[in-house]
């Protein structure tokens, strides 16, 4: 009998697979599954973000663009992210000094990051330890907890305010809190982890472009 031939009887060994299932010393049954692992990779990979990267923003920030805050704020929003809610200063008036302003709010992939003002009195803070308490039991923020120490943060224009970071379920951000004049500022920015590091810097330079509006060239 040929020493190529299994004995009558013999047990073959667990990974021992059949010549007729062989393909380049594969198991040939073994490479749908892989195959399917590997598409799935290269979409989530590939196709997916360039068909983010592909998606034209409905209202597309411009260079110059200046968002209405109300109560006599303004920031300026990063080039080529989205305006979901909220006023130009040109939308409405050339003096945003004069009357209130909707809530702004932009985004850029999965990230949202958004502006409100309210009456408040109390300090920056108090305001920070608020807007959690209100995440927290309103579960807006699935599985909301605040990381790391509360540091504190100054605009461009001079305004002192305080920022924390938290994360959520498969979600990450951070929140910051200023009070001028009575009125309270609340910045809630939220998105994956990944597309958060990758726009740290336009987030950054947002929050610190808060401040009070320039009233030149008003009413003309």
């Amino acid at each position: 009998m040929s020493n190529t031939t299994q004995s009558a009887g013999a047990v073959a060994p667990d990974d021992w697979v059949p010549v007729e299932h062989r393909w380049l010393g594969l198991d040939r049954r073994t490479i749908p599954p892989a195959l399917l692992v590997l598409v799935l990779a290269f979409v989530f990979a590939t196709v997916i973000p360039a068909i983010d990267a592909a998606v034209e923003p409905d209202n597309p920030v411009e260079a110059g663009d200046v968002m209405n805050l109300g109560s006599g704020l303004t920031m300026v929003p990063a080039e080529g992210w989205n305006i979901v809610t909220g006023l130009r200063v040109d939308d409405a008036t050339n003096s945003p000094t004069v009357g209130g302003a909707p809530p702004v709010e932009l985004s850029n992939g999965s990230v949202a990051f958004s502006v409100t003002l309210g009456s408040f009195d109390g300090t920056p803070d108090e305001l920070l330890d608020q807007i959690n308490e209100v995440q927290a039991s309103t579960e807006s923020i699935d599985q909301f907890a605040t990381t790391g120490d509360r540091v504190s943060v100054t605009t461009d224009s001079g305004e002192t305010g305080v920022v924390e970071t938290f994360t959520g379920s498969e979600v990450s951000g951070k929140i910051a809190a200023f009070v001028r004049d009575g009125q309270g500022i609340q910045v809630v920015v939220l998105g994956l982890p990944e597309d958060m590091a990758r726009h740290v810097d336009d987030i950054e330079e947002m929050v610190t472009s808060i401040g009070a509006a320039s009233t030149e060239g008003a009413g003309q």
